[in-house]
């Protein structure tokens, strides 16, 4: 799957709009492709990486660069609520009457045992339903009596969780395919203590865990069901959807926490929680077990539901207000770690590479918080002198960092330097070294500049090459073959610019290029006090925003 790029612009002329971009959002609407525009009740990302999108009138599936709709062929349904993912077989949507629709060859199919789940619907209420990877179909409806309900085919089964009373409650499944929920008004016909009983199953419904949330007589006729049930590897988080939510861990109830109706809660890939509240916006936890010292509130006080974080470090959200968006989880941490001075950063596999205070390089599990503080031996007499690192970059395997005087390796725990001024048999002059960007990331070249010098490492191949400039270079961007290069005085096109060793094609001329951004098959140029400009196909325009000129615009990416 192709990289999901978010895009800012950091809008120094139109306050208003510039506020709202504090979280590094990006929009999707039909400037990018996606033309539904009913109201979203789920997205999720599958075992491949796509991302799907679900509305209550259709299903949309996104590969990281364009959005594909999903034939429904005027089948009968109700609305769409439910996309699960199944790795060994079909994906399949849930509409709000708890029938099955397989997706298949991009269009949707229904199962045959449509009509049986509506027959045993008999409230009529919206099911906890699954279907697993043997096809089997298990359901649970908010209605009187014990009502999972296994169905092999036509063949229908009720297992018996409890024989001394009846009872009015919900079984919730799968718990990460490592238990079972259940909960229930339980002796509500002997006292009046109305209180809820909560049950952790395992797969044989037997009853690992229990406990019991008192009640007022108030809520007697609101029913605390348990809206989510998430699971990581070191604890579990369970939500009653009543405003409560329960830490459990080792079959036990550890913690209880109030919040105001509780509409979506998920782990993110670094460990961090994300609980979406009705009227609230999203509470965001980087590490919920220091949830008091990592907190962060966005949205607040506005209707925004958090769904699901994509392969790219992309959560993905939905408002009736703004539409279909996302939030880069690697910018909100770097903003939450800001007062430990953080000068640049970079984030792979769920580990985070930052430089602060004037040089000290730290690596940091998401997951752990553990911190690693790098030790650079070959370079201690470097970094005494040069002690501040401007650029972070992780390619080809290998830790890259540049400073004043140089560029540095980390491969495994070998360090080797670069000296481009020996490379270029001079003196650079210039500040400092600055890493460009490449497309693909995975691409074993690096490129970067400094001053009026663009260089470029083909790691694989150890080749060097370089190119003197008259005027600064601002920005540098390889894409494949193409390399763009921002100056102080336009910006240039170059293709296999290490072999034929000149400049294709000049745009901008005499405009100070700020940033160079590749987005959705559009290359993005910022200039300093002069636009926003977009190049597609060689045909270059300015953007503007409600009839204002974009000046001094930054691109934030993912």
């Amino acid at each position: 799957m192709k990289r999901v790029l978010s895009l800012l612009l950091v809008l120094f002329c139109y306050s208003k709009v510039s506020a709202q971009f504090e979280y590094d959002i990006r929009y999707y609407g039909e400037e990018s492709g996606f033309y539904d525009t009913d109201e979203i009740s789920d997205i999720q990302v599958d075992s491949e990486g796509y991302v799907w999108i679900v509305s209550f009138s259709g299903i949309t599936r996104y590969n990281g660069t364009t959005f594909s709709s999903i034939q429904v062929n005027h089948i009968d349904h109700n609305s769409f609520f439910k996309f699960v993912d199944r790795i060994d077989n079909e994906p399949y949507v849930v509409d709000l009457e708890g029938r099955v629709y397989l997706v298949r060859n991009d269009s949707i199919h229904a199962i045959k045992e449509n009509k049986l789940i509506q027959r045993l619907n008999l409230s009529k209420t919206i099911p906890n339903i699954l279907m697993d990877e043997n096809d089997t179909i298990h359901l649970s409806f908010n209605q009187y009596g014990s009502s999972y309900t296994k169905l092999y085919g036509e063949f229908i089964q009720k297992p018996l969780l409890r024989q001394s009373e009846k009872f009015n409650g919900t079984v919730y499944l799968p718990l990460n395919n490592k238990g079972f929920v259940f909960n229930t008004w339980d002796s509500i016909y002997k006292d009046l203590s109305h209180n809820l009983n909560f049950y952790i199953l395992n797969d044989q419904f037997q009853i690992i865990a229990k406990h019991e949330i008192k009640r007022g007589k108030d809520l007697f006729r609101h029913k605390p069901l348990i809206a989510n049930s998430i699971v990581n590897e070191s604890y579990k988080l369970l939500s009653t959807g009543r405003g409560e939510l329960l830490e459990f861990n080792n079959s036990k109830i550890i913690s209880s926490y109030q919040y105001e109706g509780i509409v979506s809660i998920f782990f993110d890939n670094s460990n961090g929680v994300w609980i979406s509240t009705f009227n609230d916006g999203i509470s965001y936890y980087e590490n919920f077990e220091n949830s008091k010292k990592s907190t962060k509130k966005l949205f607040g006080g506005q209707p925004v539901i958090a769904f699901v974080q994509d392969i790219d470090n992309n959560v993905w959200i939905y408002s009736k207000e703004f539409g279909l968006a996302t939030i880069n989880v690697a910018y909100l941490i770097q903003k939450n770690k800001r007062g430990e001075n953080i000068d640049v950063f970079n984030i792979s596999d769920s580990k985070l590479y930052y430089s602060k205070n004037k040089g000290e390089l730290v690596i940091e599990d998401l997951y752990s918080n553990q911190r690693e503080f790098i030790n650079i031996p070959e370079l201690e007499k470097s970094n005494n002198e040069d002690p501040e690192i401007f650029g972070i970059e992780l390619k080809h395997n290998n830790l890259w960092l540049s400073k004043r005087k140089g560029v540095y390796s980390l491969d495994q725990s070998t360090w080797k330097s670069y000296d481009i001024n020996q490379l270029v048999n001079r003196p650079m002059y210039g500040s400092r070294y600055s890493f460009g960007k490449t497309i693909p990331k995975q691409t074993g070249v690096v490129v970067g500049f400094k001053y009026k010098t663009f260089f470029e490492l083909d790691i694989s191949n150890n080749n060097f090459f370089y190119y003197d400039f008259r005027a600064e270079i601002k920005s540098v961007l390889k894409q494949n073959d193409t390399t763009w290069l921002g100056t102080s005085e336009g910006l240039h096109k170059c293709i296999d610019f290490s072999k034929n060793n000149k400049i294709s094609k000049s745009y901008l001329k005499e405009k100070s290029i700020n940033q160079i951004e590749h987005f959705d098959n559009n290359l993005f140029i910022s200039t300093v006090n002069n636009g926003v400009f977009i190049i597609n196909n060689d045909t270059i325009k300015e953007i503007s925003y409600g009839g204002y000129k974009l000046k001094n615009a930054h691109f934030g990416v993912s």
